[in-house]
């Protein structure tokens, strides 16, 4: 850090390259964007390092999610709609930590066209139709309140803050002036996670929700809040679906696990799957290194999908088989022979 030290401290700005964190965190809760802080870099005494999760010269989050990301217990990140959630909860980090940061083009849409398609200097895909995507706008929608709030708040002026993203999968930001305070907290692991909330009074910004000394409560893989000690407009569209609540033992609806049988198999499985759920239904086998091996669309309009898969092309190994159905993700290991 030493030398960008001494350009920054003369009054330049220099580049804050986050995108190999930001790719972990999404692929599967890992990453230290810590240095995401200029505060965190050594010698550093004012804020002139630009942040950036990504560039016109790295791979982008969406795409590495949706081919390399994580599998959790009945959760994948590899789903898009999964992939476009956590791309929401990185992207408040990404801006809402005090100091300059870059948004690559299609960033807020979700863009997910690798750097290596037509060579890594090649011409890329322009996604317009990304605009009529419901998912996509919701996450644009995100950064588009995200950047409201860094731009009207004099709060992300101050250097009294502390950005904690190490390799936890739950990263916490906290930013204070002379008059309010505020919490950047998610859960970008795979499986739920409790998650301690800061005591007294707190103000949720995507719902406008009152929370008070909540304590501990359970994030969803994904999960994101925002929490102000001063009461904000909540952005005028809801692009999240995250409410904070005490766990109760009241559940939601029960999904049964879907069977795939006989397991271990050879040629053929069978899936049975019950639910209340009507709509398409996508079954994805994915080999032990996260790679898509086979993909199958069904539209489920009875309670139980009956189906049966051919995997006489897979060869002989330990698979995981995801079903997903809407938002809901189950997953299962599957026994090649």
């Amino acid at each position: 850090d030493q030398e960008e030290a001494e350009l920054t401290n003369s009054g330049m700005l220099v580049w804050d390259n986050q995108n190999g964190a930001f790719r972990e965190g999404i692929k599967n809760g890992g990453g230290n964007f810590n240095r995401l802080s200029w505060k965190n870099h050594k010698g550093f005494q004012f804020v002139r390092a630009i942040g950036y999760m990504e560039s016109h010269d790295e791979e982008r989050l969406l795409y590495d999610a949706v081919t390399n990301g994580g599998i959790g217990n009945g959760y994948s990140a590899k789903v898009l709609t999964n992939a476009l959630e956590r791309a929401k909860a990185l992207a408040a980090f990404g801006i809402l930590t005090p100091g300059p940061k870059m948004i690559w083009q299609f960033g807020e849409l979700g863009y997910d066209i690798s750097i290596d398609e037509n060579g890594r200097t090649g011409t890329k895909p322009i996604k317009w139709n990304y605009q009529q995507d419901a998912d996509r706008q919701k996450l644009f929608q995100v950064y588009a309140a995200l950047i409201h709030l860094k731009l009207n708040q004099t709060i992300f002026q101050s250097t009294d803050f502390d950005l904690n993203a190490g390799d936890n999968s739950v990263k916490k930001l906290f930013v204070q002036d002379k008059t309010s305070s505020l919490w950047v907290i998610a859960n970008l692991g795979l499986n739920d996670t409790k998650v301690t909330l800061p005591s007294g009074q707190w103000y949720d910004y995507f719902t406008g929700d009152d929370i008070r000394d909540l304590g501990e409560v359970t994030f969803k893989p994904a999960q994101f809040h925002i929490l102000t000690s001063v009461k904000m407009e909540k952005p005028k569209v809801q692009p999240v679906s995250w409410k904070l609540q005490v766990v109760t033992g009241i559940e939601s609806e029960h999904y049964e696990s879907p069977l795939f049988y006989p397991n271990p198999a050879t040629e053929n499985i069978h899936l049975k799957h019950s639910s209340s759920y009507r709509g398409p239904v996508k079954v994805e086998i994915i080999n032990s290194s996260g790679n898509s091996m086979q993909s199958t669309a069904f539209t489920k309009d009875v309670p139980t999908l009956e189906e049966v898969l051919s995997i006489e092309k897979l060869k002989s190994g330990l698979y995981y088989m995801v079903l997903q159905e809407g938002n809901e993700v189950l997953v299962g290991k599957l026994i090649k022979e």
